[in-house]
């Protein structure tokens, strides 16, 4: 028989802790509990652990901080975190796209869909890009290239090009190098919606993801008839979301 999957339960609340961690095991889990951050933390470091169910509000640190911590301690544990709390969903979600874990789950579940969306996690966690992905920038703004590509460096498996207007951005893109391109919105008289037109209509294969610094759902719905495959908000764009939105479409659109 092998190595049955190691969860670890962090809640400061013992019997909360004792109760889901309970559950796991019924479904052939093994669960071992932790009751702050910081014991969390010493029971990652024993290794062996699979995935980290994570409670936000904790005394001492807090559960957001905690994975951030975490993943800095152990970088084999990115994508491995989820976040776990009672709080608003749009606040957890919004804690969870912050920080490197695999997303969230709501205390709202429990017993056998607590199981089911544990499961899930695991069995979408990425595994270790086995190649570099090379991904195309068309953005007329030096800087934002810099800032993106040192968004992507600590991740060690892309390399980014830079096209600085619409005219470069398209033959860049014809050529057909590259595994996904990043697409901003606005690109001196033209703008990025323009450009994913011109691809489409030539049927060229690579997706494109649509940065802007106008969080509208106008431009969003725009985007996805521009033949955009995401949209992503510039301003509130983080280094882990920006890795998760490109291997999702590199691997859904290009597989």
């Amino acid at each position: 028989m092998g190595r049955r999957i190691k969860i670890c339960v962090a809640d400061d609340e013992p019997v909360i802790a004792e109760v889901l961690c309970e559950g796991l095991r019924a479904h052939n889990f093994e669960a071992v509990e932790a009751h702050s951050g910081q014991e969390a933390l010493d029971i990652c470091k024993e290794g062996g652990i699979d995935l980290i169910l994570l409670d936000i509000n904790m005394p001492g640190i807090q559960g957001d901080t905690m994975a951030n911590l975490l993943i800095r301690t152990a970088p084999e544990l990115t994508n491995k975190i989820v976040l776990w709390s009672g709080i608003q969903r749009d606040l957890l979600e919004k804690k969870a796209s912050a920080t490197r874990v695999a997303g969230y789950i709501s205390k709202d579940f429990g017993g056998t869909e607590l199981a089911t969306q544990v499961a899930r996690y695991l069995e979408r966690a990425p595994k270790k890009p086995t190649r570099s992905y090379n991904v195309l920038m068309v953005d007329d703004d030096r800087a934002d290239y810099y800032l993106t590509q040192k968004m992507l460096e600590e991740f060690g498996h892309f390399t980014l090009d830079w096209a600085r207007n619409f005219g470069d951005g398209v033959k860049a893109i014809m050529t057909g190098q590259h595994d996904a391109a990043l697409v901003d919105y606005k690109l001196s008289g033209r703008t990025g919606l323009d450009l994913m037109k011109r691809i489409s209509s030539e049927g060229i294969p690579t997706p494109m993801v649509l940065l802007t610094g106008y969080p509208d759902k106008n431009i969003r719905s725009l985007a996805r008839d521009s033949g955009a495959v995401h949209c992503l908000d510039k301003e509130n764009l983080t280094p882990a979301t920006l890795d998760r939105v490109l291997r999702y479409v590199i691997a859904v659109y290009k597989s």
